[in-house]
């Protein structure tokens, strides 16, 4: 089966279903048919009485919900028919994209076209935003099919739907409370809060104490890591950790915890892995912004206790990476009060929720806004310089950020000597 990175299925399995749906409603009417002739015959037979007629009035009811369920499986079978056409267009097209790129010499590595040489980058690029706008014209079919078919469902107010819908994910992404939150006051050193919260520690937490030595564990709840690599109490840095989809599972922390292991060990100073928020577990998830609303206003208060712990006497980094980057830029947002922070990093960013570095405040006497994205990174498939799944790329020129060049897949910005040096300069600053 063809695959192509498009918000809505293959238009081949959408044809299908609606064959499956047209195949139900025939079903049916030809069960309706059926029912008409029989109860036809019994009438004509002479069967009469109090039994019949209730029966009858029954089958009355019933016979109205066989034709209002007709009527909608008609109604939808012709929204999907008409979708899965114009998804099929699109599909043609990516391909007929792709296919001019690879005959000019030019490769598709995970729906991405790279050049192999710096003089055929800009007709790379050139492709990747043909490849973008297919994919956004994908974006609006979607919406455009959820929106026909959605109005088919029982009346009730679109507001009270989206407000149940909202309330329901506000609850599953809610992040659990640290069971001691950073204090603002430095009397209570890193080093007690992390006995503090060592007391009672489930086996899981003593098993990542144990494989992590040195590792504080700054605050702890459910789905709710704080740590650090070094000191932040007299570190002359700290460089924040936020990280995005799946971060927060225990089978994922253990990759971030090394990431951030690494880190403290190549540029030095602190560095906190900041799980403070409940991040989406899949990349579907992913596609939603309340997590990271949710997670925007848990990072400034955290990034306020330790502000206010420190002063102004250390740089403080916040390094975004993935969908990270769309609670840190939340959070850092003008019009919700900015972050305390010196400077923000993005990697791999599917859009920070803000168009460009105008529309964000760091808290500090010399902010910078740096950003990252490998041209081989599967993330520039749902964003670009003019619009993505959560705004606009940051490694955009049009974002105004200082561009971090680097290469490698999704998870290999850690690893990027650029992004290393970058990071070693902006903590000296």
């Amino acid at each position: 089966m063809p695959s192509h990175p498009l918000a809505l299925p293959w238009s081949g399995t959408l044809e299908a279903s609606t064959t499956d749906l047209d195949r139900g409603g025939r079903a049916i009417i030809r069960s309706h048919d059926i029912n008409r002739r029989q109860w036809a015959t019994a009438l004509h037979r002479g069967l009469r009485g109090d039994s019949f007629a209730a029966a009858q009035e029954t089958e009355d009811r019933i016979t109205a919900l066989r034709v209002d369920t007709v009527e909608l499986i008609e109604t939808a079978v012709s929204v999907l028919s008409r979708v899965a056409f114009l998804q099929s267009a699109l599909e043609d097209e990516y391909d007929r994209v792709i296919e001019t790129a690879r005959s000019s010499g030019l490769q598709k590595v995970a729906g991405v076209v790279i050049a192999l040489t710096d003089e055929r980058l800009e007709e790379a690029e050139v492709f990747n935003l043909m490849l973008g706008w297919i994919r956004r014209e994908g974006i609006l079919l979607d919406r455009h099919c959820a929106a026909r078919l959605e109005l088919l469902l029982p009346a009730l107010p679109l507001d009270e739907r989206r407000n149940r819908c909202e309330a329901t994910l506000e609850e599953l992404y809610t992040p659990a409370h640290a069971r001691f939150p950073l204090p603002a006051d430095p009397a209570v050193s890193a080093t007690q809060l992390h006995e503090m919260n060592m007391i009672d520690a489930d086996d899981r937490l003593r098993d990542l104490t144990d494989r992590y030595p040195g590792m504080i564990v700054l605050e702890t709840g459910d789905r709710h890591l704080v740590a650090a690599f070094g000191d932040i109490d007299s570190a002359d840095s700290v460089v924040t950790m936020v990280s995005g989809v799946g971060s927060g599972t225990p089978e994922s922390v253990t990759g971030t915890l090394d990431r951030g292991r690494t880190l403290h060990r190549e540029i030095g100073g602190a560095v906190i892995v900041w799980n403070g928020y409940r991040s989406p577990e899949t990349v579907i998830d992913g596609g939603q912004d309340i997590a990271a609303r949710l997670g925007a206003v848990k990072l400034q208060t955290f990034m306020d206790a330790l502000t206010e712990r420190r002063g102004l006497s250390v740089h403080r980094t916040v390094l975004a990476h993935s969908y990270g980057s769309l609670v840190t830029g939340l959070a850092a947002a003008e019009r919700n009060g900015g972050l305390d922070a010196d400077a923000v990093v993005f990697l791999g960013s599917p859009g920070a929720g803000v168009a460009g570095v105008d529309e964000l405040r760091l808290n500090s006497p010399d902010p910078r806004i740096l950003a990252a994205r490998s041209a081989t990174d599967p993330i520039s498939l749902v964003n670009s310089g003019t619009a993505g799944l959560h705004g606009r790329d940051p490694a955009s020129a049009a974002f105004g950020a200082e561009v971090i060049p680097a290469n490698g897949g999704h998870n290999d910005y850690f690893d990027s000597p650029a992004v290393l040096e970058a990071l070693r300069r902006v903590r000296s600053r």
